[in-house]
């Protein structure tokens, strides 16, 4: 097991070190011209997982890549469930809520936390794209498992020297995700039943108004409670949070690419009052929708 604290000195969290068979991690806080100019990392490792593993959090806004190695894995995110075995390539914003967990003993995955230049763009581009999750085949899981070695290499120092050729690292996975032929369409799907399917879409479609779980549940021809459990369970949270988070993403969207004002915003969104909006929108992001704004303007 080994832990590197790189220019940043930090502790592994003993959640991970304790559930985890095989730990290799490095850190980083880039300032000046390197967190500026470049893509810079702020956690870069390499871990096997035991069975108890279990990641559920939201943190500050940096990009997260996750390759699968071997084993299999499951997250959660953004109101889906998808399966990471090996050639899996996960790739999502850590500020939103997210769970990851291994289904047995023994995954084993490569990952880089990031930041800088154009990430959220990124992020944005890879999810219209082909979602938080991408299948790829071997030579593109060897491409991006070796730039993750690279970096883990060129980050096993006390002070980081090269974050111009770590920058170009982060850019090579980044396009060789993008640009990638998946391997396996299907098994890049969530793991939802077609009824769960039905429900989900029920509640986008009708995400400007109110939707009861009795609606809901009639859709799907199930009784209120077993929708409701079911639905639960394939998604990670009940339907009402699920509405809530559609339109939290939906005003994220606006926020960042419109000029109308909050209010505006929470009308379109199908919220019934600013004071709604603004209450649901912190408690899901940390912070309210004009702090959000702000951060992206700067």
């Amino acid at each position: 097991m080994k832990n590197n604290p790189g220019s940043g000195s930090f502790d592994l969290p003993s959640a991970e070190a304790e559930n985890c068979s095989y730990i290799r991690r490095n850190s980083d806080i880039a300032v000046g011209p390197a967190a500026e100019l470049f893509f810079h990392m702020q956690y870069v490792g390499h871990y096997v997982c035991r069975k108890s593993f279990h990641i559920r959090r939201q943190i500050d806004p940096t990009a997260i890549l996750l390759l699968t190695l071997s084993g299999e894995g499951v997250l959660l995110y953004d109101g889906g469930r998808y399966r990471l075995g090996r050639g899996a390539c996960m790739f999502i914003e850590a500020g939103r809520p997210h769970e990851y967990f291994p289904v047995s003993d023994g995954w084993e995955f490569k990952f880089i936390h990031f930041r800088g230049c154009m990430t959220p763009e990124y992020l944005g581009y890879a999810a219209s794209r082909f979602g938080p999750v991408r299948w790829l085949g071997e030579a593109g899981t060897e491409r991006i498992d070796s730039l993750l070695s690279r970096v883990l290499e060129k980050t096993e120092c006390d002070i980081i020297d090269d974050y111009p050729g770590i920058s170009g690292d982060i850019y090579s996975m980044i396009i060789a995700l993008l640009s990638a032929s998946a391997a396996d369409p299907g098994a890049g799907e969530q793991l939802i039943s077609p009824a769960m399917a039905r429900a989900a879409q029920f509640i986008r479609r009708n995400s400007g108004r109110s939707v009861s779980t009795g609606e809901i549940a009639a859709e799907v021809n199930m009784s209120r409670p077993h929708m409701s459990k079911l639905f639960k369970t394939t998604y990670g949270i009940p339907p009402h949070e699920y509405l809530n988070s559609y339109r939290v993403s939906a005003a994220k969207s606006l926020l960042v690419t419109t000029s109308l004002s909050v209010t505006e915003i929470a009308e379109r969104t199908g919220f019934r009052d600013l004071f709604s909006f603004s209450r649901i929108f912190r408690r899901i992001t940390g912070i309210s929708p004009t702090e959000y704004r702000e951060s992206y303007r700067v």
